[in-house]
């Protein structure tokens, strides 16, 4: 069967779509509406887009952690920036989680207080030249200023960025089927693998820094362009009232996961212990039993390596079966735990010191990996919000991550890797990682979600259902209290005299009420109202 390309596109030539121009545009737009007007095509661009946006913001965010890195090591040896140069060194792992946890809190900070709205009106220029700026000035910062207090503060917003972005497109990328959510976590994967693999090595080759910031904006102006294209391809709600509807509607209705909260910040302080300790092993900055300094090696390489194989046990382990959150509670306790096991163990071997790290750095992205896929199925199963999951997981996570990686920093700068501190620290870890795998609740609360699993009868999940958005429409159109309970019973079905025998109103009250709301609505019947919350479903 003969194939042909079509806009990028693979298809047979026999199932070809015909795809005609878009008349009256042209470039980039007549691109984008052209398959806007067919389904595959337009299934296809959304999946190639989101995965290119993905892979360039991962890659972007590792290259401005990894090269600043690189740009400190090349002065560190110089006597005017060495002791300025090693405290930034010293917290700069840390400086990304603290990033990460200041976006997560900001973004629950602003949904809390109800002022999402003027930051979801700032343009993607705007974006785009907030995060060019961030980006030339932390280089000008480290390579031409030496001012490094001001660009640990620029990679901390950086980060903080970027992770806000990521729990803003949660809901989107949640809202879609659940086996996406692997694709999606192999996009971040493979942008990780990709930079690590292949741009940073080359870039370690390169004299200028000017050359290497360069890179780095080029993959930043392509995720921007990636996303800008995957926004445009996203179906629009029919009523822009309803855009920020399902946000607001799902919400937790259950007490707080203590346990998983527990078992987040834990896996956290983990994670950030295996960071800590592979960074410091290949850039040759700890000793073995024997005191003889390891080989320092290319510290992008085993990061790379550990990507890539996560990226394959996702793919063997979740990609041919069905996503359930079962599975991907059984490949952290077969997989991740096992790996950062074998780290905690290998590592104070001289022989096999890469090889442990590459280990500990799989562990660490197939967790990650997981993370993602989880709060996609705890939010097809539960009444949680997509942008909720994320930014409470990513807060709790990268909490863990910060305490742990100040602490390791701290301690493996002060004592050497055959000291007994260095023994405690790894039976640290190993009993937090036990802890975090095997004790935050017996398998029947694992299998509830820790609480978090819906369990209603029909009538009564969809009565709830009705209630968050009618809650979500009066928010939105400033309903009264009683207006919103009176349009709550009329969405249920009840009629206007039993309303006001079970809210204790007469019924030209209820008439009253009625009206007023649905002038405010811009409504005109229970028909265009119960249609009005059906857009939402």
């Amino acid at each position: 069967m003969r194939c042909r390309f079509h806009l990028g596109l693979y298809f047979p030539a026999s199932r070809r779509p015909q795809m005609r121009p878009c008349p009256g545009r042209s470039g980039a737009m007549g691109v984008l509406a052209t398959i806007r007007g067919n389904a595959t095509a337009l299934h296809r661009a959304r999946l190639i887009l989101l995965a290119g946006a993905l892979m360039a913001f991962t890659g972007w965010w590792e290259l401005l952690h990894e090269l600043a890195r690189n740009w400190i090591l090349a002065v560190s040896w110089q006597e005017e920036f060495a002791s300025p140069a090693r405290f930034f060194m010293t917290f700069h792992c840390p400086s990304r989680a603290l990033g990460m946890l200041i976006g997560a809190g900001g973004y629950l900070l602003l949904s809390r207080e109800n002022r999402q709205e003027w930051v979801r009106r700032i343009p993607l220029v705007a974006w785009v030249a907030i995060l060019v700026a961030i980006d030339l000035l932390h280089f000008v910062a480290l390579c031409e200023l030496y001012l490094y207090p001001l660009a640990a503060l620029l990679h901390i917003a950086a980060n903080a960025i970027l992770v806000y972005g990521f729990i803003g497109a949660a809901q989107v990328l949640f809202e879609r089927p659940a086996q996406l959510s692997a694709l999606v976590a192999i996009a971040i994967a493979s942008g990780l693998a990709l930079v690590n693999l292949v741009v940073v090595p080359v870039l370690d080759k390169s004299s200028s820094p000017w050359f290497d910031e360069s890179c780095s904006l080029a993959f930043l102006l392509i995720a921007c362009l990636c996303s800008y294209g995957f926004a445009r391809l996203l179906p629009t709600t029919a009523d822009p009232r309803l855009q920020s509807l399902l946000i607001q509607a799902r919400i937790v209705d259950s007490k707080e996961p203590r346990a998983l909260i527990a078992h987040l910040v834990m896996y956290g302080a983990v994670l950030g212990f295996l960071h800590t300790i592979g960074r410091r092993v290949v850039y040759g900055e700890t000793f073995s039993t024997a005191g003889v300094p390891t080989i320092a090696v290319d510290g992008s390489i085993p990061l790379g390596l550990g990507a890539l194989l996560a990226i394959a046990l996702v793919l063997v382990l979740h990609t041919r079966r069905e996503c359930t959150f079962a599975r991907v509670w059984s490949t952290l306790r077969k997989a991740v735990f096992t790996l950062a096991v074998l780290e905690f163990l290998m590592v104070p071997l001289v022989s096999i010191a890469i090889p442990a790290v590459v280990t500990g750095d799989c562990a660490a992205v197939l967790y990650q990996m997981l993370f993602i896929m989880g709060c996609c199925l705890i939010y097809k199963e539960s009444d949680c919000t997509g942008t909720g999951l994320a930014a409470w997981g990513i807060l709790f996570l990268s909490l863990g991550q910060f305490v742990s990686g100040i602490i390791c920093e701290y301690t493996i700068r002060q004592v050497l890797m055959d000291s007994e501190l260095f023994a405690v620290l790894r039976i640290v870890a190993f009993l937090l990682c036990t802890l975090a795998t095997f004790w935050v609740g017996s398998d029947a609360d694992i299998k509830k979600l820790w609480g978090l699993r819906r369990d209603y009868l029909p009538k009564q999940y969809q009565d709830k259902l009705v209630r968050e958005k009618v809650a979500a429409l009066a928010q939105q159109a400033s309903l009264t209290k009683r207006e919103q309970e009176v349009l709550v019973l009329l969405a249920q079905g009840v009629r206007a005299d039993a309303i006001g025998n079970q809210l204790f109103i007469s019924p030209n009250t209820v008439r009253t009420h009625i009206q007023n709301a649905y002038g405010k609505l811009d409504i005109h019947s229970v028909k265009e109202l119960n249609a009005l919350l059906a857009d939402a479903a």
